[in-house]
């Protein structure tokens, strides 16, 4: 691998780590569907290329446990709710920016899971739905 070779792909895993940040949700649906959009209207007015695509791809992922058996599903919220009231304990004690959905006395975790499906999963599984379009489309690496 050369030196280029290998900043190139180290710059593509540093941005498909940062596309599993949650602060990127939004930012990464929005490209996704406005790409869709524009490609139904047969507009040639935006391009999206396969970084893009890999950044989605790997996102919806990261967010998937939803989409797993419903055994699997529960044991994943469990221990991902437990990461975010331990993370809660510590804000609690070391900060004074409470969050309340990482509050384990007043979360309710089945609104909560039920707020993740719906306004977090679901926009991501309906993107995947247009990955045929998508895959006609890309530019490889």
């Amino acid at each position: 691998m050369t030196l280029d070779e290998y900043r190139t792909f180290r710059s593509l895993v540093i941005s498909l780590v940062l596309a599993t940040d949650m602060a990127n949700h939004a930012t990464l649906v929005e490209r996704m569907s406005t790409y869709f959009y524009l490609k139904e209207m047969n507009s040639t007015a935006t391009t999206t290329d396969s970084k893009t695509f890999l950044q989605i791809v790997l996102h919806a992922a990261d967010i998937s446990n939803a989409a797993k058996p419903w055994p699997i599903y529960i044991e994943f919220a469990e221990k991902i709710m437990e990461e975010f009231f331990l993370q809660g304990d510590l804000e609690r004690v070391h900060c004074t920016d409470d969050k309340p959905t990482f509050d384990r006395e007043t979360t309710n975790v089945a609104q909560l899971q039920i707020g993740f499906i719906t306004h977090i999963v679901s926009p991501i599984v309906k993107l995947t739905t247009n990955f045929g379009a998508f895959f006609s489309s890309i530019h490889m690496l």
